[in-house]
């Protein structure tokens, strides 16, 4: 008969979700915003070990493009973490700008180009 219990003196391998836990003082201070860019970790633990979670801390992060990367987690004793230790799981990136916020020039070169087909339009007979 097949048993579907799994053996509590074996290793094994599973993934687990991240949770950002706490605040970012880039996010809290305008700077920029946090994005978690892995949602998901392979660990490898005995199974009473294998955490529900594993939490990020982002409050070191006070400015834009710094990053949490695999190495920075702190992990209960007897997981591992099965992926790169330089694998980005969060990045603080800039706000992306406002259309009020652009230059001018931008908007005066899509206006002269919408004009000037305009008038090619009407010298076509």
């Amino acid at each position: 008969m097949w048993n579907s219990s799994p053996n509590l003196k074996e290793k094994m391998r599973t993934t687990v979700p991240l949770v950002i836990e706490g605040e970012c003082p880039a996010v809290e201070s305008g700077k920029g915003a946090l994005l978690l860019l892995v949602q998901k970790l392979e660990i490898e633990s005995l199974p009473d070990n294998i955490p529900e979670q594993i939490h990020i801390s982002p409050s070191s992060l006070t400015d834009v493009n710094q990053e949490l990367t695999v190495k920075d987690l702190v992990i209960s004793n007897g997981v591992t973490i099965l992926s790169n230790e330089s694998l980005t799981i969060a990045r603080v990136v800039p706000l992306a700008k406002k259309e009020s916020e652009e230059q001018p020039q931008i908007h005066k070169q899509t206006n002269i180009d919408t004009n000037e087909s305009s008038e090619e339009q009407k010298t076509t007979p």
